[in-house]
């Protein structure tokens, strides 16, 4: 075998091996807003279980809507728990503070509840659709009373504008359009 024959596929393989880079490295992101000053609980205040929260079928990540409705979802820049999770967190964390409730049951919890909140996640996206991006946060669901078999239902929404640019200021938004939609939410209930 002649050397251009084994030095051709060798060149190859090293200009191969020069032009690949090696993969991105994950961010990873809590979302976790400020939490409000803790208020005594009210007297005879009722036990609240969360169920599950439900996720609109495009949340997978930090996603970014554009005017046409089409959603990107940007690949390494993840919450480091399941969005689902760390709303759930939010919201126990808010209600246990807002004195409204003698406790406050995260799913899955043994306990007995007088009422239950069914949270449904509608938005928690990034809004690019605009002249400038906004964070959006919207959830809808209902404040069940167990003993009267009555089911409330809401809406709430926060919105606010990154200060500044990339992935943290975007996610640090969306914490500011979640405490906005808490505010909401515990104005609701």
């Amino acid at each position: 075998m002649s050397r251009a024959r084994v030095a051709a596929p060798a060149a190859l393989l090293l200009l191969a091996a020069c032009a690949s880079r090696p993969p991105a490295e994950s961010e990873l992101f809590l979302l976790r807003p400020a939490a409000p000053d803790s208020r005594p609980v009210a007297p005879a205040a009722p036990v609240l279980r969360l169920a599950p929260v439900d996720l609109a079928a495009h949340l997978r990540g930090l996603s970014y809507v554009e005017s046409n409705g089409r959603v990107t979802t940007l690949v390494n820049v993840r919450f480091a728990a399941p969005l689902a999770e760390l709303i759930e967190d939010a919201v126990v964390d808010r209600l246990r503070a807002s004195g409204r409730f003698s406790a406050v049951l995260p799913h899955g919890h043994p306990g007995r509840s007088e009422r239950t909140l069914r949270l449904r996640v509608r938005r928690c996206e990034i809004d690019a659709s605009g002249a400038a991006y906004e964070a959006v946060v919207a959830l809808e669901g209902t404040l069940d009373d167990d003993a009267s078999r009555l089911a409330r239902p809401f809406r709430a929404e926060g919105r606010a504008t990154p200060r500044g640019e990339g992935a943290a200021a975007h996610v640090r938004a969306l914490e500011d359009a979640l405490r906005v939609a808490l505010d909401g939410l515990e104005r609701a209930l």
